[in-house]
This record gives C-alpha cells, structure tokens and sequence, in this order.
C-alpha cells in the first residue's frame, strides 16, 4: 500500500510540474534556396529541434521521426539577449564529431516591427542570410 500511494503522489507531482512551451520557427532565404525550422524555448537551452533542407538536395534533422533524420543532434548553443545561435552535429563511425550545421540568429525590434535573422552555414553546402517568422502568427519579440 505505502509503495502504491508513494508512486501516486510521485505521478501527481510529475503532472504537476508545467511543461515548458516551445514555439516553432520558420526561416528561409530571399532566393528559396534554403529552409530551416526549430523548435525554440526560453532557457538555457532554447532549440529544441533543427530542421534544414536545401532545395533538391540534402536536408539535416535533429528529430529521429524525420525522413532526412541520420543521427545528427543539437550541439553547442549560444543565447544571449538579442543573439541565440545552435550547431548541429553528427558522429561518424569512429565517434568522431562533425558539424552539419551552424545557425546564428539576432533579434532586432522597433516599435511593432520585429526582425529575426541571420546566417545558416551548412558544412560543405554553403552560407545562407536567413530570415525567420514564428509560426502561428504570434511576435517574435512576444517568444523570443
């Protein structure tokens, strides 16, 4: 009995505790030649999940659901006020690391004008000024 009202008040806690929300953004470039989306939250570590996909060529997915999933993960990330930035990376057979990828983001506002942008740096792919909007229609100074 103790065992079984330990493990219930155990679960009611867990449920208790608020789960932290993530907005999704999605980036591009001018010329449609790339797109990016993560999942962002406030904290320590904000990107939860990077998605990239140059067109009619090779994608990158942190999420292991995703087709272009191959085992990369979110490495080292950086955020500060109006800076946030991610790499994302993946092992080779020898558990070497590498990096697929490298976004840094800065945010900009004025008034009811907010700007997120940056560079996406896809390793042996190329360099990419990427602007991004959250979805859903909320600001991003309102999640950032």
């Amino acid at each position: 009995m103790r065992l079984h009202s330990s493990a219930l008040i155990a679960v009611a806690c867990m449920s208790a505790t608020p789960a932290l929300a993530f907005e999704t953004f999605d980036c591009a470039d001018d010329r449609g030649e790339v797109t990016l989306e993560f999942d962002h939250q406030h904290g320590e570590a904000p990107f939860q999940r990077v998605q990239m996909q140059i067109v009619d060529d090779i994608g990158v997915s942190t999420d292991p659901a995703h087709p272009d999933f191959d085992g990369e993960y979110i490495g080292k990330q950086f955020s500060g006020t109006d800076f946030q930035g991610v790499d994302v990376n993946w092992k080779d057979e020898t558990d070497r690391e590498h990096k697929a990828l490298s976004l840094r983001l800065v945010i900009a506002s004025e008034g009811q004008v907010t700007l997120v942008t940056g560079a996406l740096a896809v390793d042996g792919g190329g360099v990419w000024p990427v602007s991004c909007t959250v979805r859903g229609g909320r600001s991003a100074a309102e999640v950032w």
